[in-house]
């Protein structure tokens, strides 16, 4: 479940972006935007640097040696990525216990269906949302008008918020800055 989480996440984001998510049971607990993918796990580590110990690493571009190095210094179980450089292959096979996935297909082009038990040889089918909230999609009931910069901040909050399952996120444009169970 946190694999599918995580690979569902990252499909949000477009390629043309460097993007990372970190997921521990199936709820993002770090997601970053930068120019690079370094960047990128930088501003998703500094969201929480304590959850991502063991969790799952999604990455929406090829995942390269610099942030292979980063990712490295913590213990992760999964990596998903579209592709990995060979220097980050030659860096993370070396990690015990670490699976790499390479994503095959877009989660955004499956069938938007989930299926779950919930016991008694009884199932539960729901929709999945697979809908990638636009600025056109948005409808500003205020007075006053987002400035650009708030627009991406809520694009970007919007991606991240429609796959936790917790109760606070608090976001700029380009990074979580917190998630989490209200206490």
């Amino acid at each position: 479940m946190d694999l599918t989480a995580a690979a569902a996440l990252i499909a949000e984001f477009s390629r043309g972006s460097a993007d990372t998510a970190i997921l521990k049971h199936t709820n993002p607990c770090g997601v970053g935007q930068g120019a690079n993918l370094r960047e990128a796990w930088d501003k998703a580590f500094a969201t929480d640097k304590q959850a991502p110990f063991g969790g799952i690493i999604a990455v929406n571009q090829t995942l390269d040696g610099a942030c292979a190095e980063a990712i490295a210094e913590i213990f992760s179980e999964v990596i998903v990525a579209p592709e990995f450089s060979p220097e980050a292959l030659a860096i993370l096979q070396k990690k015990k216990n670490l699976r790499l996935l390479q994503i095959q297909k877009c989660p955004l082009s499956a069938q938007p269906w989930d299926v779950r038990s919930v016991g008694a040889d009884s199932f539960l089918l729901s929709s999945v949302d697979l809908k990638i909230t636009s600025a056109s999609d948005l409808k500003i009931v205020t007075k006053r008008q987002p400035t650009e910069a708030e627009l991406k901040a809520m694009l970007f909050g919007w991606r991240v918020v429609k796959h936790l399952k917790s109760t606070r996120f608090f976001t700029s444009a380009k990074a979580t800055l917190g998630t989490g169970a209200a206490r």
